[in-house]
């Protein structure tokens, strides 16, 4: 894919609007190409800012729109002929002009699934002190998971010179209980979690998009890569700051060595 192809897409693919090859196509080219790469952190930066602007509550904000409201309604008293259809129409025009146009800088933007996950990894990462309820060997892993979580899952044979398994945690995602395993990646911290496949209905854009996409996509959250594979009893995913094949070889890995 060109700088001119990319560029195209990019608007949706920072939405995470794209499917997953072509998401992982742009991710490949943002990796070699600096001049994109300069071009998507500068709408990055942007949309943050806006969505800074428009998230942060300020002390006269209802005062401000209860005075439009109750103008528009007083001014509806003197019939349909003069400025009070002008004066709903401008409020409700206003609302719904800002709803269309800017809540969605403002709003929800990334997957929900992405969103959560990238947050657990974030704040886990923040913690002074980075503790597992089990670290060690690959058998005690798995010893420590079982019967927590169903289907069993095995993460033997994931280590290798570029890739170590820190530790887990059992932990609570969106109100799906799943296992939390942290990797070193090239140095680089990167989480996987793992969830009954159930857990779907938990997270209903990833639900959705996995409909209408297939078994796995990847996407960006918070600048990190995030990547997700589904199989017929689990739910399998992963965020870092590392590449889109790096995080889909840790994810593809792990769900071959069931």
């Amino acid at each position: 894919m060109d700088c001119k192809q990319v560029r195209n897409y990019l608007a949706m693919y920072l939405d995470s609007e794209l499917g997953p090859e072509t998401t992982f196509e742009i991710s490949q080219h943002l990796e070699s190409c600096e001049a994109c790469q300069k071009l998507a952190d500068r709408e990055t930066q942007l949309e943050t800012k806006i969505k800074g602007i428009l998230t942060t509550p300020h002390d006269n904000d209802d005062l401000i729109w209860t005075r439009a409201v109750t103008k528009a309604v007083s001014r509806s008293r003197t019939g349909l002929l003069g400025r009070p259809v002008w004066a709903i129409a401008a409020v409700l025009i206003g609302v719904l002009g800002v709803s269309y146009f800017l809540l969605p800088w403002a709003g929800h933007r990334e997957l929900d699934l992405a969103a959560a996950v990238s947050s657990e990894h974030v704040e886990f990462l923040a913690k002074s002190e980075r503790t597992y309820a089990i670290s060690g060997d690959e058998v005690a892993i798995e010893s420590y998971f079982k019967g927590h979580l169903t289907p069993q899952f095995s993460v033997r044979g994931l280590d290798n010179s570029d890739r170590k398994l820190q530790g887990g945690n059992l932990c609570n995602v969106s109100g799906a209980a799943t296992a939390h395993l942290l990797f070193s990646v090239h140095h680089e911290p990167v989480s996987v979690f793992w969830f009954e496949r159930e857990s779907l209905t938990n997270f209903p854009d990833v639900k959705s998009r996995m409909v209408s996409e297939g078994q796995s996509f990847h996407c960006k959250v918070d600048g990190k890569q995030f990547y997700v594979y589904v199989t017929d009893d689990a739910m399998v995913c992963a965020v870092g700051s590392v590449t889109p094949a790096e995080i889909q070889s840790v994810v593809d890995e792990l769900v071959m060595a069931q």
